[in-house]
């Protein structure tokens, strides 16, 4: 899921109108089940995170007034929940007016508190404690 994540847009995909040039409802599912992927595994290295995105937008779908600022706070929610690495972008403050670099900071952050969680689990086996005084029975 994490790595269908896209976090290279640039203004060419704007100008071009490629796919990555508009931010809709298959971006809107895409980041809502990256949200609930990472929440889960928050959860499943004893945190707390509870989000609950709308993961079944269709291209006819209009956000309402009320979609948006909670699709925002389940991210903010995700962002806070778990450390991250210096340059994770912030959580935009709006949707409205969205631009690809805040697209690209939207599933960035995802991104990145994913590859933390990865790595924190894999330190697990790696501290030592897992053969602690194995030689001296």
């Amino acid at each position: 899921m994490i790595e269908t994540l896209i976090t290279d847009r640039a203004q060419a995909d704007v100008e071009q109108r490629t796919a990555k040039g508009h931010y809709n409802a298959s971006d809107l599912n895409r980041v809502g089940q990256a949200m609930l992927n990472v929440a889960a595994r928050i959860v499943g290295m004893g945190g707390v995170c509870a989000v609950n995105p709308k993961t079944d937008w269709a291209m006819q779908d209009i956000p309402t007034e009320a979609q948006m600022p909670a699709y925002l706070s389940d991210l903010a929610a995700i962002r806070a929940a778990y450390a991250s690495l210096p340059d994770t972008p912030d959580v935009p403050g709006s949707m409205e007016h969205l631009t690809y670099g805040a697209a690209n900071d939207i599933e960035q952050m995802l991104r990145d508190v994913d590859w933390l969680l990865t790595n924190a689990a894999a330190a697990w086996f790696y501290s030592g404690e897992l053969y602690s005084g194995e030689d001296w029975i």
